[in-house]
């Protein structure tokens, strides 16, 4: 069972959001604007993003099995979103939608 946070999308992932806040180790850029950082638990993973875009941006989590990688979410400039997933399901990327 996966706990929700914010919106759940689907039955096996779940939303999170919140407010810009320095990078973590293992992150990356893309766009030159948005900082992605994966954090993985027992059960579940997180893949967070911080928007520093100057505009909302939308973005889609790549991961291997069914129902990721093809939902977009979107992260309101200076904003920290993330989709909570089972760490059953390999994280691959995140990119722009």
């Amino acid at each position: 069972m996966v706990s929700r946070i914010a919106v759940s999308l689907t039955a096996t992932a779940a939303l999170v959001l919140g407010t810009a806040g320095a990078a973590a180790a293992g992150s990356v850029t893309i766009g030159g604007c948005a900082v992605v950082t994966p954090t993985k638990g027992w059960v579940t993973q997180t893949v967070y993003v911080e928007n520093y875009c100057g505009a909302d941006r939308s973005f889609r989590v790549i991961s291997v099995g069914p129902q990721l990688g093809f939902r977009c979410f979107t992260v309101a400039s200076g904003q920290r979103g993330g989709w909570k997933f089972p760490t059953s399901k390999k994280y691959l990327w995140t990119e722009f939608c």
